[in-house]
C-alpha cells in the first residue's frame, strides 16, 4: 500500500508506482480500489435495495 502514488492527469486520479522499473509492487492498492468500487455498485443495485435488508453500518464479526 505505501508504494502506491497518486498522479493527477486531465480525466482524475491515476494510481501508479514511484517509478515504471520500481521493482516495488502496488497489487494490493489495486485490489482495495476495486474491491471499494465493486462494493458501491452493489450498494447501490435496486436488486440490493429490494432485499428489504437495513444497512445499519455495523460489522458483525462470530468467532
Amino acid at each position: 500500500m505505501l508504494n502506491a502514488r497518486r498522479q493527477p492527469t486531465r480525466y482524475g486520479v491515476l494510481i501508479r508506482k514511484e517509478a515504471r522499473d520500481s521493482p516495488h509492487k502496488i497489487d494490493l492498492a489495486v485490489c482495495l480500489i476495486g474491491a471499494r468500487h465493486v462494493r458501491r455498485l452493489v450498494l447501490a443495485s435496486p436488486d440490493w435495495a429490494k432485499r428489504g435488508r437495513k444497512r445499519t453500518g455495523k460489522l458483525r464479526l462470530f468467532t
